[in-house]
């Protein structure tokens, strides 16, 4: 029967609830968390739904000697689950828990001790657990609070508490069997843990005195606990408080608290109601009391709630309410009348005495005559000008002493005194003087005359709205709506933000009417409308790289290649125009700091020959263009193709083809499941560095390797679609594990990691190059937050103003060769260029040379200043790069002094060549080359590897130092 009754009520208690979960949460210090602790927590799981600890992040001596992670690795050996321990600002409010569950359905009880129920119980948030357990609400409306049983708990004879807990840990008495008392403390032992924590704890007990004493004899006194007189810190001192006393504490020492009790701590601070009060104020109530003695409030305020003949309340000391007589009256109406621009003909009342307000005699006796013409007589309001309300604007002690008469007046009239003025209300009414005449000026500072009938006037009073207009506005705004009082404009933001998907609404705001773009139902920010190109369309998009259709501007970006043949070309830091100077200042510092390996491994930077290859239809198939990718590898390269197309390249050709009669077969020793994860059958190319001694470029590694980078998805249009992680790697170890990795010519490896130490001299390094850099900011007043790009945008606005002089062009000429020069967009063509030139010149007529000039630029100079542009940078770069290769570790070469030797033999003869050649050309790019070279360290800067490749913010980048102006140098024999 009783069942039956149960399940018939439940569902009636539970009907207005809608919470579904109830969380325990057990906050705390837990310096440290001991078995009394497991034992409350243990006991919270069984009466909720889920259960918590939640503590601090501090770790301050002498209370958190452990921080959170310390706290956790015990708590964890102690067997609480470690995603049940949540760190949290103040363990009493769990801001991150709260993370984890939905605020309408989930309730909080917290559990607290007995003594902190009076500390934390109080508030309008926490409510006593027991008694709403039947109507609770979710955690953001209130949290509720459990008094925690007392657990018990003795270990090793120790009654277990937090001082028992830390003495145990950190003092000297129990230093001889502190280990095995340790297990039987915490029911576990880890050397690693204990140690953390005796450590910290031995801190606490370090400015302990410790003394052996006999008991029978008074124990020998701590001399910080007493002063030179020899009196006793904690208890022979005269305190001007007693129990009953009410003083003021807190923050602010604003909060009235009635002392109940009075203590000192074992450090001798004072103890107010259990609470630390090392500072708090004494009301002085002497005062107080004698008025209370000698006045009756009882008349005092009869006095105040009386109404004088006439029912004129004379009590009133505000805003003046009344007029002194008809004239007063009338003056008053004229005056704001004219303000409007309007007459007053005639008055509804006339001249009937006993209809007017009442002169001077009817007002109450003792009161200056007529009303009070100012609240506080001292400057009020904005401007100089006397207010309705404050007709005196006095200052300094004249307007000072007004106002005092006024409230001495005032004081009297309810039975009141003003009391003496002490010497430091004196010091106040001098400085409210000095204070009074320091506003009147800075109100005649900001003053404004008024003006009837302005353009402002009339824009306030048009967009004059309701509170209600002003709600909806701000939800309009708060959803991101921009409000338009131009139709064209706010169909302009329908079109641009929701792609025409949607309607303009039209809603009088006040006197006028605005229009607003509103999205179609279920329209989502990444929605793209779609867009039909024809063949011809698409024939002009590629050569024009834009086209406009309708509404929409379509624009041509080539993809970006990452590096050799086919894979493309590895950006330098200071190539990626999207990088900040904050980004720049971050890689130097991780670079130098031996950081690079942050995001991925650092790899070496092989200057071998690159190629791209994949496995198709049951043969290996090689990629040297964008061509070859397209379509799943469909036109690309097989064995016989890449003998064809190097063929007469001696040593290149044999690179080349012996490489790939090795790699195949290789790959083709592997299942048919192994190639697909790699290749998926010609729609992922794998970069590779073919390292042939005959033909290597600039450094010799001495070695005959093929060595794997990594594998890219492409699709049908030969567009990388993303990479197969770990793709080198994993395929280098196939090849291995099928014995395959050692093959006629060639042996087969993953990519080379490389160990960047830190740099000896960080600090010195660091400062060098960031005081560079930043001087290379100030330029043009840049902040770390600005881009590469915005420092070339303005370099070259610069140049072309300081050219083509700042008057003789347009801001969109100057904007449109900025695109074109600086980032290489030619979508401002030069017909684009003519046809802006062309208006300027005739109403320039003077200026007609300055189209040629830009265009003689564009052809010639362009380049040069692109060169010019970018040197600072690749100049810091280079050096940088040289300064963390010279300690890297673990290049391929297999004689690293050999490679060394030869890249300088090579350099020789490639400047002998060019010097004796006489090739003017050739020269001015062996003196620019050599000048960088000397930049940053000259011979001594080369090392045996072209640089090394690292990633940052999800990008590859490359550091070279030495070798790219060697590169550069050695390679004009060839070119």
């Amino acid at each position: 029967m009783n069942k039956l009754v149960e399940e018939i009520i439940k569902p009636i208690l539970e009907q207005d609830s809608n919470i579904k979960k109830v969380v325990g949460i057990f906050g705390g210090r837990f310096q440290p968390f001991g078995p009394h602790h497991k034992k409350v927590y243990e006991w919270l799981k069984s009466q909720f739904d889920d259960a918590y600890i939640t503590t601090s992040n501090i770790k301050q001596l002498p209370r958190h000697p452990m921080n959170f992670k310390e706290k956790v690795r015990h708590m964890t050996k102690m067997g609480i689950p470690k995603s049940k321990i949540i760190v949290e600002k103040s363990p009493f409010v769990a801001k991150n828990l709260e993370k984890k569950f939905n605020p309408k359905t989930t309730a909080f009880v917290y559990i607290f001790g007995k003594k902190d129920t009076g500390r934390l119980g109080g508030g309008k948030y926490f409510q006593d657990f027991k008694k709403n357990k039947n109507n609770l609400k979710g955690y953001k409306e209130h949290g509720y609070y459990l008094v925690a049983p007392h657990m018990s708990v003795s270990a090793g004879g120790l009654e277990v508490s937090g001082t028992a807990m830390r003495e145990l840990l950190g003092s000297e008495k129990y230093k001889k069997n502190r280990e095995k008392l340790f297990k039987k403390m915490f029911g576990y032992y880890d050397k690693g843990v204990f140690n953390m924590m005796t450590n910290k704890f031995s801190k606490i007990f370090e400015d302990i005195i410790h003394t052996t004493w006999d008991n029978t004899k008074p124990k020998p006194k701590n001399p910080k606990h007493f002063d030179k007189k020899d009196r006793d810190l904690l208890f022979d001192l005269d305190l001007p408080i007693k129990v009953g006393d009410t003083i003021m504490m807190g923050r602010f020492k604003n909060k009235k608290v009635i002392i109940k009790s009075i203590d000192f701590n074992e450090k001798g601070d004072l103890i107010i109601n259990g609470r630390p009060a090392l500072k708090f104020r004494i009301i002085k109530s002497k005062e107080i009391d004698e008025f209370l003695i000698h006045n009756d409030i009882g008349k005092i305020f009869e006095v105040s709630n009386t109404t004088n003949a006439g029912g004129i309340q004379g009590v009133d000391s505000g805003p003046s309410l009344m007029f002194k007589n008809s004239d007063h009256y009338k003056g008053r109406g004229n005056e704001e009348a004219e303000k409007l621009g309007w007459t007053v003909i005639n008055y509804i009342l006339q001249g009937d005495v006993d209809n007017l307000p009442p002169d001077e005699s009817e007002l109450l006796d003792g009161w200056p005559i007529g009303p009070h013409n100012s609240v506080s007589y001292l400057p009020a309001g904005i401007g100089t000008g006397k207010t309705p309300n404050n007709q005196e604007n006095l200052t300094g002690t004249k307007g000072y002493d007004k106002w005092f008469r006024s409230m001495r007046t005032k004081a009297e009239e309810v039975g009141m005194e003003l009391m003496k003025f002490t010497k430091q209300d004196k010091d106040t009414r001098k400085q409210i003087a000095k204070d009074t005449v320091d506003t009147i000026k800075q109100q005649e500072k900001e003053e404004v005359e008024e003006n009837v009938f302005t353009k402002q006037w009339w824009g306030d009073v048009l967009n004059e709205v309701s509170a209600k207009t002003k709600k909806f506005k701000q939800k309009l705004m708060r959803r991101g709506i921009v409000i338009r009082y131009d139709k064209a404009k706010a169909q302009k933001d329908l079109e641009q933000k929701y792609a025409g998907q949607g309607e303009v609404v039209g809603k009088k705001f006040g006197l006028r009417k605005a229009y607003y773009a509103v999205p179609k139902k279920g329209f989502k920010k990444d929605t793209k409308p779609t867009i039909t190109i024809t063949k011809k369309e698409m024939d002009k998009l590629h050569t024009d790289k834009q086209i406009d259709k309708g509404n929409l501007k379509v624009l041509y970006k080539e993809g970006l290649i990452l590096e050799g043949g086919a894979y493309g070309h590895m950006a330098h830091p200071f190539d990626d125009k999207e990088l900040t100077f904050g980004d720049l200042k971050k890689i130097i510092e991780l670079g130098l700091g031996g950081q690079l390996n942050r995001e991925d491994n650092v790899t070496e930077k092989l200057d071998g020959q690159n190629i791209m290859v994949s496995f198709k239809d049951g043969k290996l198939i090689a990629a040297r263009n964008k061509g070859h990718i397209k379509n799943g590898g469909k036109t690309a390269l097989d064995k016989k193709g890449i003998a064809s197309k190097f063929k007469g390249r001696g040593s290149i050709r044999n690179a080349f083809v012996f490489a790939m009669n090795d790699l195949e077969k290789a790959i083709k020793s592997l299942s048919d499941k192994q190639r697909d994860k790699i290749f998926n059958n010609g729609y992922n190319f794998m970069n590779l560095e073919v390292m042939y001694p005959s033909s290597a470029n600039v450094i010799d590694y001495d070695v005959t390797q093929l060595i794997f980078h990594g594998a890219l998805i492409y699709d049908d249009k030969g567009n990388v679609k993303g990479e197969v992680p770990g793709s080198g790697r994993i395929l280098a170890g196939m090849i291995q594990q099928r014995n395959q990795n050692i093959q006629k010519k060639y042996s087969i490896g993953k990519p080379v990691f490389l160990d960047v130490p830190k740099h000896q001299d960080f600090g010195k390094m660091k400062d060098k190059f960031l005081g560079r850099l930043n001087k290379l900011k100030a330029e043009y007043g840049l902040k770390d937050n600005d881009t590469l790009g915005l420092y070339h945008q303005m370099w070259w606005e610069h140049k072309i103003y300081q050219t083509f002089g700042m008057k003789n062009l347009s801001g969109k000429l100057v904007q449109g060769l900025v695109k074109r020069w600086a980032f290489f967009d030619k979508s401002y063509s030069v017909a684009d260029i003519k046809k802006d030139m062309k208006r300027f010149i005739e109403a320039n007529p003077k200026k007609k040379n300055i189209t040629q000039e830009i265009l003689d630029f564009d052809k010639t100079n362009h380049k040069q200043q692109v060169k010019k542009n970018m040197k600072p940078f690749e100049e810091l770069f280079f050096e940088v790069g040289a300064e963390i290769l010279k300690n890297v570790k673990g290049f391929i070469s297999a004689n690293p002094k050999k490679s060394v030797q030869g890249v300088v033999k090579r350099l020789d003869k490639a400047i002998n060549v060019v010097k004796s050649g006489g090739d003017v050309k050739k020269l001015k790019v062996l003196k620019q080359q050599l000048d960088k070279l000397n930049a940053i360290g000259g011979t001594k800067s080369i090392v045996p590897s072209e640089g090394l490749v690292f990633k940052y913010k999800g990008k590859t980048y490359k550091f070279t130092g030495a070798f790219a102006p060697i590169n550069q140098i050695t390679g004009l024999i060839y070119f």
